[in-house]
């Protein structure tokens, strides 16, 4: 990804391009880490937006003449959310109409799983899920890879698709091989003979990854609204196997999710991704006129069939400080 990344910016001499924060470390970092774009907009999105991108942002954040790249992620890492059709075609519009290179990461996509899913269907829904950015848009770059929806990691492939009609793409493609070869050369076989045994079943795997994904979420769900709605809340995730949750009570106890982190790791060995991960104190935003608590947050992974365990050594933390943070909380307030 982060290859890709480094094609696609040099490849439109970029001076300026747009990112979004919070989100995954590579997405962000990589247009200006690979040397491609001189300065980079780290465009905040809010929580209380639903992590949804407002489109005034994105043409607010354009400087004419120098911004030719943007980077997307949907869906979006690290909060297991998706913005709607109707904003998505919006910044297609917006990308078409000013000549940028998108590359929209959507390592996630296909394990979409609406809010009005029946936890019990096996099934795979797509009702939510939004077409390849390559499919949609003339200079969309869309990033795909295995580890994500059919959980095959180690395996390490994946591939970017660009848009069919679109004479231009065949110089940007070439310069995307140079910089894979530059870097890889070329994917170990067995890897690819991996790769070719996880496609030939994928449907399979899907809708396995989807039933344990479905099951795990109903527990964080009852976790987070019913056994401790006065400690977390979340925007519910509708995609991937992910979920950014608040700490609610994190600011007027002076605890941030690192710290957290770092309590419950020393008494139940059990470790989280604190709000760093996804972010930066240098993030700055058109719309930046809060911090949105960022430190606050935590990215909680729900893909696994072993996350009920885990869920429950954390509930078991949760439980034996419950009433300290909130008798502490009540203190500063009063």
């Amino acid at each position: 990804q982060t290859a890709s990344e480094r094609g696609s910016s040099s490849s439109c001499c970029c001076d300026h391009a747009i990112v979004f924060v919070p989100g995954y470390q590579s997405t962000i970092e990589a247009p200006l880490q690979a040397g491609g774009c001189a300065s980079i907009t780290k465009i905040r999105l809010r929580y209380e937006h639903g992590w949804s991108i407002d489109p005034r942002d994105v043409r607010n954040a354009i400087q004419p003449g120098k911004t030719k790249y943007m980077v997307l992620n949907q869906p979006y890492n690290p909060a297991g959310t998706l913005i709607s059709r109707p904003v998505f075609d919006q910044l297609v519009d917006i990308a078409r109409e000013f000549d940028l290179v998108v590359l929209c990461d959507e390592v996630y996509r296909l394990l979409e799983h609406c809010d009005n899913d029946n936890d019990n269907n096996d099934g795979i829904n797509n009702t939510n899920r939004l077409p390849p950015i390559a499919q949609v848009y003339e200079k969309g770059i869309s990033c795909v890879t295995l580890s994500k929806p059919f959980g095959a990691c180690g395996v390490t492939i994946g591939w970017l698709a660009l848009h069919n009609n679109n004479n231009n793409n065949s110089s940007l493609k070439q310069r995307l091989v140079d910089v894979q070869y530059f870097n890889t050369a070329c994917p170990s076989r067995a890897s690819e003979l991996q790769a070719m045994m996880v496609l030939q079943c994928c449907d399979a795997i899907l809708e396995r990854n989807l039933r344990i994904i479905k099951h795990n979420k109903s527990l964080l769900e009852d976790f987070i609204t019913n056994k401790h709605p006065e400690l977390f809340e979340w925007v519910r995730p509708t995609a991937g196997a992910i979920a950014f949750v608040k700490f609610k009570q994190g600011r007027r106890l002076s605890l941030n999710t690192a710290q957290l982190g770092k309590l419950m790791m020393q008494e139940e060995g059990l470790s989280m991704k604190p709000f760093y991960c996804f972010t930066d104190s240098s993030s700055s935003s058109s719309n930046d006129d809060n911090d949105d608590d960022l430190d606050c947050f935590f990215r909680v992974g729900y893909g696994e069939s072993k996350m009920p365990q885990a869920l429950e050594v954390f509930d078991r933390f949760v439980q034996r400080h419950k009433q300290e943070w909130l008798d502490n909380t009540k203190e500063r307030e009063e």
